[in-house]
Parts: C-alpha cells; structure tokens; sequence
C-alpha cells in the first residue's frame, strides 16, 4: 500500500512539475514590455510634386521611407530589435516645406492621401490630409488602427502621396517628413 501511494505520490509531483513548465514556457513566449513607446522618425527628401488635376488624385513617384526601427527600438530597449516588433502604429504624421526648384509651395495641394509600399504587396492608405491651405506644413491624420508592424520590419519601404490640386503647378519639392509610430515590443 505504501508503494502505491509512492508511486502515485511521484507521478502526480511529475505531472504537476510538467505542467507548469508548460505554463512558464507560453509566459516567455509572450513577454512584452508593458507600455507601447513612441518612436519619431524624420528625415528630409525630395518630391517630385506634379499636380496636374483639381479634381481628380494624382500619385507620385515612391518616395524611399528609411525608418531605421531596429535602432529606435535598440535606443529604447537595448535587448530588443526590429525581431521583437509586436505592435506598430503610425499616429503623427506631417510633410514640412525646406525650398523648390521653381519657388512652389505646400499650398498647391488641397487633399492628399498618403500610402505605404513594399514590395509584393498592395499600397496600404495609412493617413488623409484634407483642405489644406498651409503653405508650409501639410498635416495628415493617421489611420492609428491600422497594423504597421511587417511593413517596418522590411527594408525597403516607400511612401506614396496622392495629392489632389489646389491649382495646376509642377516642381521639385524639398521637404522634411516627420512621422512618430507607436511600437510594442516583446518575446
């Protein structure tokens, strides 16, 4: 009788043991860092604007979107990297005016709609801009719903603009693109 307790005894110490192995191991995979975090990411470029309708959208040319995540995410939490991306959201977006080849500004765009671009996939509307009438800084809203997170992990990524005309002006455009994502990251 001692025997059968015993072993009883050890199998159930086993089985418990086991199961919460199991249990620790589905917490580590699912480690995050508590609070999602703010990354700014600006850097200044060159747009070909042609702005050939006022009524209709036209698109640019892509516009290469070098986010360097991986080290906004290393600056923030060392032990982490652009592989630990769980969350990423575009929440600020906006397109300030630096100078023009033939003196255009902002101002020739009255909507706009900004798009994101990687390569084999379709371009994904991220934010609108609407009725603008600044002359140096074209304010979007941010669709914070939508999921960013495979697309800032690839490197090559690109931003499209589809701007539709306040009035007809074509000229070459340098800018500065401040954006800010809010990332989650974990295990």
């Amino acid at each position: 009788m001692k025997n059968i307790i015993l072993h009883c005894a050890v199998i159930l110490t086993l089985a418990f043991a086991l199961q919460s192995c199991s249990k620790a191991d589905d917490l580590v995979d699912d480690i995050t860092v508590p609070v999602p975090f703010s990354v700014p990411v600006t850097f200044d470029t060159q747009i070909p604007l042609s702005v050939t309708d006022t009524v209709n959208y036209v698109k640019t040319q892509p516009i290469p979107f070098n986010a360097d995540i991986n080290a906004a995410i290393k600056s923030q939490y060392p032990a982490m990297s652009a592989a630990n991306l769980k969350s990423a959201k575009l929440t600020q977006f906006k397109i300030q005016y630096k100078s023009s080849v033939a003196g255009i500004k902002l101002d020739v765009i009255n909507n706009a709609r900004l798009y994101l671009r990687v390569e084999g996939q379709s371009d994904l509307l991220v934010a609108t801009a609407s009725n603008n009438t600044s002359t140096d800084i074209l304010n979007f809203t941010p669709d914070t719903t939508i999921e960013l997170a495979d697309i800032l992990k690839t490197d090559q990524k690109y931003l499209i603009l589809e701007v539709q005309g306040e009035k007809i002006a074509s000229d070459q455009l340098t800018v500065t693109v401040d954006s800010v994502f809010r990332l989650l990251v974990g295990l």
